[in-house]
């Protein structure tokens, strides 16, 4: 993740300039990328009220409460926040029966794996910092955990994380752009002392082509 409070901050401010920019246009796809960017981005907040508590040097109670209540939640809104937003395009009280139903149990699908992931196996309550200098807020330190090696995990996460837009947005050809970053990210966070250590990347990276996508739609370019 984010090396620090500062990049942590910066990072955070940066994806909600480009929330606000993407919601405020009034085009229902781009408040859809809003609500996904709010998902994937308030894990940089979170981390940044996780690096005030000083995690290389003890473990407080404030990062055990945040590690074990604000971390569960953020990780859930990474799927649940694109789940979300697509109701801007597909409006709740226009959903047969069927989808309603398919979006429950997506939902308590994600909410169960982030569940289980979290407190199914717990060997540490504390975020702590790795060798390198990342945050490490698993709960289970142990490079294989349920028979799931990490880089597995890394992958079941990933397509739960782009579920959502894979499967409701409209025009496939633009996923391409949208998922050429997580790709990258989720191979490069294998060869880290902390999986999840490319996110602050991603969040900024996908801040900006969001809003590049909106500025180019204005345009013309784009639609």
């Amino acid at each position: 993740m984010c090396y620090s409070f500062e990049s942590s901050i910066k990072t955070s401010l940066m994806s909600l300039a480009s929330v606000l920019y993407l919601y405020t246009s009034g085009i229902d796809k781009f408040k859809w990328l809003a609500s996904t960017l709010i998902g994937w981005s308030i894990m940089q907040f979170a981390e940044a009220l996780l690096w005030l508590t000083k995690p290389s040097i003890s473990c407080t109670n404030i990062n055990r409460i945040l590690t074990l209540t604000l971390i569960p939640l953020v990780l859930m809104s990474q799927s649940l926040g694109s789940l979300f937003g697509s109701f801007y395009s597909y409006p709740w009280n226009k959903l047969t029966t069927n989808y309603k139903l398919i979006y429950i149990i997506y939902t308590l699908i994600v909410v169960a794996i982030i569940l289980y992931s979290q407190f199914g196996n717990i060997q540490n309550t504390c975020t702590t910092v790795t060798p390198s200098g990342h945050l490490d807020w698993s709960t289970n330190k142990s490079d294989v955990a349920f028979g799931i090696t990490s880089s597995q995990s890394i992958t079941i996460i990933t397509i739960i994380i782009g579920l959502p837009l894979i499967l409701l947005w409209k025009n496939k050809s633009e996923l391409i752009v949208f998922s050429i970053i997580p790709i990258l990210a989720a191979y490069y966070g294998t060869s880290t002392d902390s999986p999840a250590s490319v996110w602050c990347y991603y969040t900024s990276f996908s801040s900006i082509i969001f809003a590049l996508k909106l500025y180019l739609h204005k345009l013309g370019i784009f639609i």
